[in-house]
């Protein structure tokens, strides 16, 4: 008993020892890259479009809590139910300790930045096979201090949740080898079958990763994948069946809704250039540099960057367009970048013959010129806090007397509000215009939420509680009227 401690800590040591220095600093890194990304998600941010809550957390807080604001898309069944029931495990935290946003949105960004980073960690453990552990660690800094990537790696939108395991199916069967095991085939076909399950709009770029692996692929490998791919699709039909739903019955009726009836188009159109002018826009100086290493080393990193120009081609052909639809290519970008980089570092060493300077300097000094150009972006990442509605919502569910509570907007669109996900109290909740917003419909709300100059048009009955105004989002108010809800 007196040796057992002692032989904990020696044994520890001795793992230590077994880690290169190589591999040590990639741990720190991805453990700083974690920090900065819990640390974005805890101090919150602001909400860029409603689909962040109401397309997910706020169907996982009515999946948990049993009430919530159901969109159009989860009506009609458009939308993929399992990607909130994946989300659901902070509610039921919160659900059995008694909590409420407070808890459940800061935990629940803490873990979606945790699961950004498994790709940075599938890159390391196959860059370092070929380049060394120190290569490879310097390598991952450019995808994990991407500002998109780490801009996108707490939003709770499918298409950010979808580009993890998007990321990891092209970039696996870069491992693939005569002696892979079934084990790392069957990994990659459940990633194909979750990517597709929770955005079936990246198939065309599933679909080429999953042809080319496939022909990678020895004979008896093939039918290892093609059973393994069959079992994930029937997985997939029957936990549609357990949903209520014939099997990929979202995909049907997505194409029906947006493609023949034209619903998406009634969202607004873009033309086909749209989507290069926001990466440049977003990305800047840093584009051309990432473009500039792509096509230098494209040559061995072509199955990265294909399927990533495939989702913005796809989607360039699509009249409604969002940028947030190609954040997936751009993921994948980042680490075709990081790749080319130790491709060209390589490419040096082999023609210095002098050594003047080492080959991991070489690979720090292009990543870091990637980056700093990019640091306005840094700056305004680091400065954003949480939401101005999403504040004022969640202090109005800490009013003890409420009983109701309109959302008074220009739009008078519930969709703009922070919806029950941060309001979280069981009581009515609707929208309004400011010239609707009459007395009998203020008889039924004791509380209101609206922009400055609305509640002062509402001065009359309500008093301003408490503003928010911080730049970063819209200003609202949090007004109040005596005497509790009536009719």
């Amino acid at each position: 008993m007196k040796t057992f401690f002692p032989d904990i800590l020696t044994g520890a040591a001795a793992r230590w020892r077994l880690i290169s220095s190589g591999a040590a600093g990639f741990v720190l890194v991805v453990s700083v890259s974690f920090a900065l990304r819990a640390y974005l998600g805890v101090v919150g941010r602001q909400i860029h479009h409603p689909d962040e809550i109401f397309q997910t957390i706020e169907q996982a807080h009515r999946f948990v809590f049993g009430f919530g604001i159901l969109p159009w898309e989860y009506h009609e069944g458009i939308r993929w139910l399992g990607t909130p029931l994946l989300l659901t495990p902070p509610f039921l935290a919160a659900a059995a300790l008694g909590q409420g946003p407070e808890f459940y949105i800061p935990v629940l960004r803490v873990l979606l930045a945790a699961f950004s980073l498994l790709p940075a960690v599938l890159f390391f453990r196959i860059a370092r096979e070929q380049f060394g552990d120190g290569k490879a660690a310097v390598a991952a800094v450019l995808p994990l201090f991407w500002h998109e990537n780490l801009y996108f790696s707490t939003i709770t939108l499918s298409d950010s949740i979808a580009a993890v395991p998007f990321a990891m199916a092209a970039m696996l069967p870069l491992t693939f080898r005569p002696e892979t095991g079934n084990r790392r085939i069957a990994a990659f076909a459940f990633l194909c079958a979750l990517t597709f399950a929770m955005r079936f709009h990246l198939a065309p770029a599933l679909a080429f990763v999953f042809i080319v692996a496939l022909i990678s692929l020895t004979p008896a490998q093939r039918k290892v994948l093609i059973v393994a791919s069959a079992a994930c699709a029937l997985a997939l039909a029957a936990l549609d069946l357990v949903f209520g739903a014939y099997p990929f019955r979202h995909i049907y009726l997505n194409f029906s809704r947006n493609i023949f009836d034209g619903v998406a188009a009634t969202f607004g159109t873009e033309p086909w250039y749209f989507y290069p002018v926001m990466i440049w826009n977003n990305a800047g100086l840093a584009m051309l540099l990432v473009i500039a290493v792509l096509i230098t080393a494209i040559r061995w990193q072509w199955r990265l960057v294909l399927p990533a120009l495939i989702v913005i081609g796809c989607f360039s052909l699509i009249g409604h367009k969002e940028y947030r639809f190609t954040y997936p290519a751009t993921l994948l970008l980042s680490f075709a970048a990081a790749w080319s980089v130790l491709e060209l570092q390589a490419r040096y060493r082999a023609n210095d013959r002098r050594k003047l300077v080492s080959p991991i300097l070489v690979v720090a000094a292009l990543v870091l010129v990637v980056i700093a150009v990019n640091l306005p972006r840094y700056r305004t990442l680091l400065t954003e806090r949480e939401d101005n509605i999403a504040t004022a919502s969640l202090a109005a569910s800490h009013r003890e007397d409420i009983c109701g509570l309109a959302w008074i907007s220009n739009g008078g669109d519930i969709f703009f509000s922070g919806g029950y996900a941060y309001f979280h109290r069981d009581v009515p909740f609707e929208a309004f215009k400011p010239l609707a917003f009459g007395e009998s419909a203020a008889n039924r709300f004791n509380y209101a939420l609206a922009h400055p100059l609305y509640a002062l048009v509402l001065s009359g009955a309500y008093t301003i509680d408490t503003c928010w105004s911080l730049g970063h989002s819209a200003p609202v108010c949090l007004l109040r009227r005596p005497g509790g809800c009536r009719g």
